[in-house]
């Protein structure tokens, strides 16, 4: 497979950016911790790539052909300093994997018997305290909140990260017996932080996509050591994929959506689509953990 090359400006610029009307604004997202000011992110089409701007003086180009970004920002605010880091490696890369014809989903990525399987979900659902369970039971780190698929002939390749830390809660990282203190936060105050991966913990190549895993938390009412596993399929694979493409509300109207949708038929033929239903607590993991085991080998068989 020929290696996906992004060369990424970073460049700081201390003024107010302005957001001007005759540009088409193409989504927004608003996040859900408001402890960051101005944290909603807004796209727009610029026509020679998209524009994705935040708080009041942080931006992001990526030109059409998904080979450049160009990031604007002030390095002597902490807040836009923590934007750079994880929107430069989080929609700055999905964005790019959609324009070269790949799919980013929102998911967390360990290899458990020289197989790569994908944890997919929304912020919060647990999918890094559940890779870090898996890695405790012998599973190598491939990658965290963001997985890089591209389609290659016949196969639907899993990209690893191969230098990027995980992200682990505060909550995570003592249940770990880690201390947050020696680990540096995402943004102030988030109280999640950055965990690096030692090498000989990862995997160092990409590799075939086994199967994928969308966690889906029940509501309190329910018994706290429920889980389900279904396999899915049909039109309610292909909206569970769309909602765990990451990055993509903010240039769908840019891309080739009868490519983009045979991208997903495709990978609902070849990968196998499970959600796991379960009650969000720390006590869960090894069930958790034992089903992903034990559904895994049944695909292997």
């Amino acid at each position: 497979m020929d290696e996906l090359t992004t060369h990424l400006c970073i460049r700081k610029r201390v003024r107010f950016l302005n957001e001007f009307s005759q540009v088409l604004q193409l989504g927004r997202l608003q996040s859900g911790d408001g402890r960051i000011p101005g944290f909603a992110l807004r796209s727009y089409d610029v026509g020679n790539g998209t524009l994705i701007c935040a708080a009041n003086s942080f931006r992001m180009h990526i030109n059409k052909k998904g080979s450049t970004i160009v990031v604007d920002f002030n390095d002597l605010d902490k807040v836009e300093l923590a934007l750079a880091k994880i929107h430069t490696t989080g929609i700055g890369m999905s964005i790019c994997t959609l324009f070269t014809g790949g799919i980013p989903l929102h998911a967390a990525s360990v290899e458990i018997h020289g197989k790569q399987i994908c944890i997919l979900g929304p912020p919060g659902v647990g999918k890094s305290t559940l890779l870090w369970a898996l890695m405790d039971q012998g599973a190598k780190f491939g990658s965290d909140d963001i997985v890089m698929v591209q389609f290659t002939g016949e196969k639907i390749i899993a990209n690893p990260s191969v230098s990027l830390h995980s992200r682990l809660s505060k909550k995570s990282l003592e249940v770990h017996a880690m201390d947050c203190n020696q680990y540096q936060e995402i943004y102030p105050d988030a109280e999640k932080h950055w965990v690096p991966i030692e090498t000989d913990c990862r995997v160092r190549k990409a590799s075939p996509l086994a199967a994928l895993f969308i966690l889906q938390t029940l509501p309190i009412s329910k018994s706290s050591d429920q889980i389900s596993i279904r396999r899915e399929a049909g039109a309610n694979a292909v909206s569970l994929l769309l909602k765990n493409t990451h990055g993509l509300w903010a240039v769908y109207d840019l891309l080739n959506t009868s490519k983009l949708l045979s991208q997903y038929a495709f990978l609902l033929r070849c990968v196998p689509i499970y959600t796991i239903q379960y009650y969000k607590h720390f006590d869960i993991l090894p069930k958790m953990t034992r089903a992903i085991y034990d559904q895994l080998l049944r695909v292997m068989s």
